[in-house]
């Protein structure tokens, strides 16, 4: 039964319910996963169709909706058409009822309650997502992207979102659209460097910029600051070098309370084993 789309109604006449218990009863399309009931069986219906010209059977509607949440309510009329009635954003179907309109309605049923169903996955993960750490790992190198994406849950509890960047290019397209907290940013990449995606992230986010690099130059460093980076690490980043990093970091952010750094493991790791050589991808 759980499968089954119960549809009821309120408010329309005799021969209209006889004509919807025929319809359901006999059309290859409702009969095997659909179901006309009356609300009197005491089955909740997850559709109801409300006569939107009977002032009687809206006031029957609005107390059965009071203690019935979740029911779906169709509206139709002989009167009114659908743009009439648009405002109300509700499902409408114009009487007389004929198999083209009921399967027209049942198919918008169908597709708003998958929409809301979508919709309310969505929210659902963008709650669970809402407090993570977003953090963008930004490096042409497959084997440094993947190292990161091993290291860092290693390193850092609480909530946590990784993304990934092979370019400057992808990674200013996805600052934009996205508010991130950190960056981890290759200096040398193809096209658009990592001085330049930095000062450009700087000039319009309140990111942390940690500079990758595979250089130990002062100049390096220089430059780094000059882009207003706020901390420079040396691919691949030592684990003890990169916990204070983070600490720094997570303080910048004032998110001390939400997320933390691990202590290390006494166990030796073997991540740092896959940076240096290639990986398929």
């Amino acid at each position: 039964m759980d499968n089954i789309l119960r549809v009821s109604q309120i408010g329309l006449s005799t021969r209209e319910v006889t004509v919807l218990r025929s319809m359901f009863g006999v059309l290859p399309k409702l009969k095997n996963d659909h179901v006309f009931i009356d609300l009197d069986e005491g089955i909740k219906p997850h559709v109801v169709l409300l006569n939107a010209d009977s002032h009687q059977a809206i006031g029957e509607w609005k107390a059965f909706a009071a203690k019935h949440k979740g029911v779906v309510p169709v509206l139709t009329s002989a009167t009114k058409s659908s743009d009439s009635v648009k405002h109300l954003k509700l499902i409408f179907m114009p009487r007389p009822i004929t198999v083209k309109r009921l399967l027209s309605m049942l198919e918008q049923v169908v597709a708003a309650s998958l929409s809301a169903r979508n919709a309310r996955a969505n929210s659902l993960k963008a709650t669970e997502k809402e407090d993570a750490l977003r953090i963008l790992v930004v490096d042409d190198s497959l084997s440094v992207r993947k190292y990161m994406e091993l290291k860092l849950p290693e390193v850092i509890a609480g909530p946590l979102s990784i993304d990934f960047a092979s370019n400057g290019r992808d990674a200013m397209e996805y600052i934009w659209e996205k508010d991130v907290h950190l960056v981890f940013l290759d200096v040398i990449m193809p096209g658009m460097d990592g001085y330049n995606v930095c000062k450009a992230i700087k000039a319009e986010k309140l990111s942390d910029v940690i500079m990758l690099t595979g250089k130990k130059s002062p100049i390096d460093r220089v430059r780094g600051s000059l882009s207003g980076c706020d901390a420079y690490l040396t691919k691949p980043p030592q684990d003890k070098k990169l916990r204070e990093v983070l600490q720094q970091s997570l303080k910048r952010l004032g998110r001390e309370g939400l997320n933390a750094v691990r202590e290390p493991s006494p166990a030796p790791s073997r991540i740092r084993r896959v940076v240096g050589r290639p990986l398929s991808s």
